[in-house]
């Protein structure tokens, strides 16, 4: 339930402006830059970790690739030689 206007009539409100006296949003304090570097600390571990785990895929794709390139090789040789 909403109080009437007399009892809060005492009450101040902050209306922040910009440049051409229009109402804008409040500047950012303190809890909301906390709020915004974790948020990209966690958004660029994630970007990281992706990147990171890519790379290692890719990794272990060229490594098992040389190694089947190297059997086959052998395995040429060995029917070639008998």
């Amino acid at each position: 339930m909403r109080a009437p206007l007399d009892h809060i009539s005492d009450t101040r409100a902050r209306i922040w402006l910009d440049a051409h006296r229009r109402p804008a949003l409040r500047p950012f304090g303190p809890v909301q830059m906390i709020f915004c570097f974790l948020l990209a600390g966690v958004s660029a571990s994630g970007v990281t970790g992706l990147a990171l785990w890519r790379a290692r895929l890719v990794g272990h794709w060229r490594v098992a690739r040389k190694a089947i390139s190297e059997l086959d090789g052998r395995w040429r040789d060995y029917a070639r030689n008998g």
